[in-house]
């Protein structure tokens, strides 16, 4: 053996192993979630519902802008500070505006959940409502990323990039050993062929 393809055989080896490792709580993570979604267990009677109500001061209301409803001109930025540190919500996903009632609609979206924020400026009153789901659900979310933000779906396109590196490197280390590499080739065509076949002859299509 050439030192080249020793060497090529050494760090293979090296990356599969350290790849496995810094993969394993999330193959076991995506790899039960796949089941929970497969079944659609969501366990929607763990949903909890939340509202609240906060009566908002004329002073409050002329700081965000709000209280001359002839000459409305709502501060966006400074009404989403005030809901951060009342109710913990950033990000809004959609902010509606409408002069003509003076209200505002602050919505939120997270995994298994969502936050809705009605401010009604000539009742002087802010609501809040909330949903979140069940802790199944809220797995079921992240697996999708759904809702889950930039950092989550950088995540699960990094940790799809090192599956598939973790898978070559498998396949490579296998044919470093002559002991199992027939049995190892029939073991990857058939792990290719399967899901064709299966897609083929049970899976329905138009």
């Amino acid at each position: 053996m050439s030192e080249f393809k020793r060497q090529f055989f050494v760090y293979s080896r090296l990356v599969h192993v350290y790849c496995s490792t810094a993969l394993f709580s999330l193959l076991f993570f995506f790899s039960l979630t796949g089941i929970f979604l497969n079944h659609s267990w969501y366990q929607s009677s763990g949903v909890s519902e939340g509202y609240e109500e906060v009566e908002l001061s004329s002073t409050q209301l002329a700081e965000w802008g709000l209280s001359d409803l002839s000459d409305w001109s709502p501060d966006i930025t400074r009404i989403q500070k005030f809901i951060e540190s009342r109710a913990g919500l950033s990000s809004p996903q959609s902010v509606e505006i409408d002069p003509d009632f003076a209200e505002l609609v602050f919505e939120y979206s997270v995994p298994a959940g969502y936050a809705s924020v009605l401010i009604e400026a000539g009742e002087g009153r802010l609501s809040i409502e909330k949903e979140a789901g069940s802790l199944v659900g809220l797995l079921n979310d992240l697996h999708k990323g759904r809702n889950s933000g930039v950092a989550w779906k950088w995540l699960i396109d990094i940790s799809a990039g090192l599956m598939i590196i973790f898978a070559c490197t498998g396949v490579i280390i296998l044919f470093q050993g002559r002991r199992y590499r027939r049995d190892g080739i029939i073991s990857v065509l058939a792990g290719v062929l399967t899901p064709y076949i299966i897609w083929l002859l049970f899976v329905p299509s138009i």
